[in-house]
């Protein structure tokens, strides 16, 4: 976590002062609850217990080198000296995977998702490298199998590029979001993906890619199945900015329904349905 990172390197480097150490244990026992810092009593405990191990795999290896060392002497084998045997710690390549106290936690690079998006509304959040986050989010988008971690990338991603667009610059594979849209079969990751189109849009370097994909021709289309999103949000934001064409009067209670029912034939009164397919051609 770059805090932490940020505090070891600081009491490092005032070692020799013998300063810092106080404040940078302090931190250590503190909980710390931020998208790039996760640490409480689960993480100390699994840090604690690795140092414990980590101790007595040294120590071990220590005492079976001072007997190693004294048998060569008693023998007479004039082998190589105590110095030559003496063990240390490889601290270099000593680490800690937190796999047990993070394992339930969802993380894209340095960032814990669920933190991220749990800083709710437009808030901005506070990120050491925004940019480097939206790409390892749309990597992980692309490759990942499971639509559930997909959703997070997608909300991800929209959140990052609503507090950093200007940072973060145009996105060179806005197209290809449309194509995702096009092709989505899921209404969840239709509708994120529509979110993400809507901040992507605030920089007019993306509305030329966009166009060019025939995104607005799709928007429309969209607007079609609009009744069948469970979370309204992302898609009453693109009607009030004005991008879809919304019809006024007469939707107010047929709006607050996420079915439809059709009547099968015009002089029946039998309905069929509810109908909640996406239409042909989406």
């Amino acid at each position: 976590p770059a805090e932490l990172l940020a505090l070891a390197s600081e009491a490092a480097a005032s070692a020799a002062a013998g300063t810092n150490f106080e404040a940078f244990f302090e931190a250590l026992g503190r909980d710390h609850l931020a998208p790039d810092l996760l640490w409480n009593g689960a993480t100390r405990d699994e840090l604690r217990e690795s140092l414990r191990a980590e101790a007595d795999s040294l120590a071990d290896a220590q005492r079976r080198s001072l007997a190693d060392a004294e048998g060569d002497q008693a023998a007479g084998s004039g082998g190589r000296g105590e110095g030559q045997r003496r063990v240390v710690w490889n601290f270099g390549e000593f680490s800690v995977g937190y796999e047990r106290s993070l394992a339930r936690e969802l993380r894209v690079g340095e960032i814990y998702l669920r933190l991220l998006l749990a800083q709710g509304g437009r808030s901005r959040v506070v990120l050491h490298n925004p940019g480097r986050l939206f790409e390892e989010l749309y990597r992980r988008l692309l490759t990942e199998p499971t639509e559930g971690v997909r959703l997070l990338c997608l909300e991800g991603m929209a959140k990052t590029y609503a507090a950093y667009a200007r940072q973060i610059g145009p996105f060179p594979d806005t197209a290809h979001l449309v194509h995702l849209l096009r092709e989505a079969e899921s209404h969840s990751e239709r509708d994120r993906l529509v979110a993400l189109l809507f901040e992507l849009l605030v920089l007019r370097q993306n509305a030329a890619p966009f166009l060019k994909a025939r995104g607005v021709e799709l928007a429309v289309q969209t607007l079609t199945i609009v009744h069948l999103s469970r979370d309204r949000a992302a898609h009453s934001q693109l009607l009030a900015a004005g991008m879809l064409l919304t019809a006024s009067g007469g939707a107010g209670s047929r709006a607050e329904s996420s079915e439809w029912y059709l009547l099968r034939a015009p002089d029946s009164s039998r309905t069929a349905g509810p109908d909640s397919q996406t239409p042909p051609g989406l």
